[in-house]
């Protein structure tokens, strides 16, 4: 199982750096927060496009293997170009407030000391550019969760967490790596009567090079196999038996929750860290904080199996959504981003645990050898949900402010907690579509 875990190592390292410190990145460049969610919007459904066509790739895959290699060279190909260009900034001190003084609200958005004609043409360019990266990101996990499953098998599946958890290796070690080297080149200047902190953060996509190249010569060695099917009266598709295993108000519960699980993850992602560094936070508390979540990550895959045999694949979830509650109305109301360390360590821990639940609960809901399809629908459904969440988080963020946004997203965590337990309370397995 080696490849796979090298797989997940070189995916998930270059796709936390996109997903934890691409919107850092943008803000310092003069990126609104609405034009951040729509970036990252972008990105998701490109995700979108690449987990749900990939899984009728599936079968050429297996048959050629290169395909994987060349899948990883044109990510690196589509994600290089926007580390690479700048916007000028505005040579003289434009004032877009009301009043003549800067307030904070106008650092906490750079976008009024950046040129608008270029910060709008690279906005619609990088948008271009990371919905490409994407549909070939997806393609790559969808094959190298579906083919890990294959390998597994429905017996060992729930070792899935321990493969899954060198992802979350790689990320908790190069923030703290990354954190580090752009707090050295922290710089502020004094703009409009106010002082301005800007950070490099070029610096990350010289991981993304190196990642990708490990992953352009590991993917020729992982071992993707077409799944056996096993023989059915039915005609229907595989794709279309895997539909119909899930079509009960418990296994559709599940998609929902996961649904509103990936909003959760886009809003902390996608604005926490804008939101820590408009209260204080250095670049290397920071790469602290994304470690620690990732490391914390790390652990929770590693006893994922452990937390499930005990606690059983809902109950699990349930943990997860009862802490996100908690976690977004804290983030509403700190103010010391010191506080959100301990935060942060929770919601590594309660994220490995529920996604190797979600991934493993619905492997076992479908017929042997649909793990393919089955993880092609949990990654549609997981990226439709960040697509959404970056969108709401974003735009609500730019209205309204971080804090509420929290707020919002607060009762979003209390209503999601609801359905799931209604669903399981109500004892029916009846197909509800």
């Amino acid at each position: 199982m080696l490849p796979f875990k090298i797989g997940f190592f070189t995916y998930y390292g270059t796709v936390g750096i996109l997903t934890y410190l691409l919107p850092l990145y943008l803000k310092h460049i003069g990126f609104s927060p609405s034009q951040i969610g729509i970036v990252a919007c972008s990105r998701s459904l490109g995700a979108l496009v690449g987990g749900t066509v990939f899984s009728m790739w599936f079968f050429m895959l297996a048959k050629f293997k290169y395909l994987m290699r060349m899948i990883c060279g044109l990510l690196l190909l589509f994600i290089l170009p926007v580390g690479m260009v700048s916007p000028s900034p505005k040579d003289d001190c434009i004032k877009n407030m009301t009043s003549g003084l800067v307030d904070d609200l106008a650092f906490s958005d750079r976008s009024w000391m950046f040129r608008y004609d270029e910060v709008t043409l690279m906005f619609i360019a990088f948008s271009i550019l990371v919905f490409c990266a994407d549909v070939f990101a997806l393609s790559y996990l969808t094959a190298l969760q579906g083919g890990c499953m294959v390998q597994l098998g429905k017996e060992n599946s729930k070792d899935y967490g321990k493969i899954r958890a060198w992802g979350a290796i790689a990320q908790s070690t190069e923030f703290l790596i990354i954190g580090a080297i752009v707090s050295s080149t922290v710089t502020r200047s004094k703009i409009c009567g106010g002082w301005s902190v800007a950070a490099d953060y070029h610096y990350m996509f010289y991981f993304i090079i190196w990642l990708s190249v490990v992953g352009i010569i590991n993917s020729g060695y992982i071992p993707i196999e077409a799944p056996t099917h096993k023989e059915s009266n039915s005609a229907a598709s595989p794709m279309t038996q895997t539909l119909t295993s899930l079509k009960t108000f418990k296994n559709i519960s599940w998609l929902v929750v996961q649904f509103c699980r990936s909003m959760f993850f886009s809003a902390t992602h996608g604005f926490l860290t804008w939101h820590v560094e408009n209260i204080g936070a250095t670049p290397f508390l920071i790469g602290v904080l994304n470690g620690l979540a990732t490391f914390s990550q790390f652990i929770s895959f590693l006893v994922a199996t452990k937390m499930i045999d005990v606690c059983g694949h809902a109950l699990v979830i349930v943990a997860d959504l009862v802490s996100q509650v908690g976690r977004f109305l804290a983030f509403a109301l700190i103010s010391n981003p010191d506080y959100i360390l301990p935060l942060l360590a929770v919601e590594g821990l309660m994220f490995g645990g529920s996604w190797s639940a979600t991934a493993t609960y619905l492997s076992n809901q479908v017929p042997e050898g649909s793990q393919t399809e089955v993880q092609g629908v949990f990654q549609t459904v997981h990226t439709t949900g960040k697509a959404v969440g970056f969108l709401f988080s974003g735009y609500l963020t730019q209205a309204l402010g971080a804090p509420a946004m929290f707020t919002i997203f607060t009762a979003v965590a209390c209503g999601a907690l609801i359905l799931f337990i209604s669903a399981h309370i109500v004892k029916t397995e009846r197909r509800v579509l």
